[in-house]
């Protein structure tokens, strides 16, 4: 793992953000934000950096051209910082895929989310939030 690695990932239907750059996780409502303080582990984060190799977020496009509109939709907004680099990476599932290469590339971006999710749902800072706000996930 890179020693500048951060990232900010917003996902799902309502904006919700993990910011390791300055250690919040927020959820955004219709009625208001709520943040906290949430920082992860240098092993959370050298799993997370995995995941985004794993599925080769450097071989994945800035933006999706999709066909169709289906609303609402969920979105996966990435700006990835790594070795003096940003990548940005955004989808939001307003339509579908015009190609197979294309769908496996979606897939990428659903499985980087659906790993970082994960671990943030394991953590301690996540589980004392209030339940209302843990189940409107």
């Amino acid at each position: 793992m890179p020693d500048d690695f951060n990232f900010k990932y917003k996902f799902g239907y309502w904006s919700d953000c993990i910011n390791t750059f300055d250690s919040t996780f927020t959820q955004s409502r219709s009625r208001g934000d709520t943040s906290i303080r949430m920082v992860f582990t240098k092993d959370e984060m050298k799993r997370i950096y995995e995941i985004m190799v794993i599925n080769d977020y450097k071989g994945l496009p800035e933006q999706f051209d999709l066909q169709g509109s289906i609303q609402p939709s969920e979105q996966y907004n990435f700006t990835i910082q790594a070795n003096k680099q940003n990548r940005y990476i955004y989808y939001a599932s307003h339509g579908w895929a015009k190609n197979t290469s294309t769908k496996k590339k979606l897939e990428r971006v659903k499985n980087t989310g659906e790993g970082i999710e994960n671990i943030l749902y394991s953590k301690e800072d996540f589980k004392r939030l209030p339940k209302e706000l843990r189940l409107a996930l």
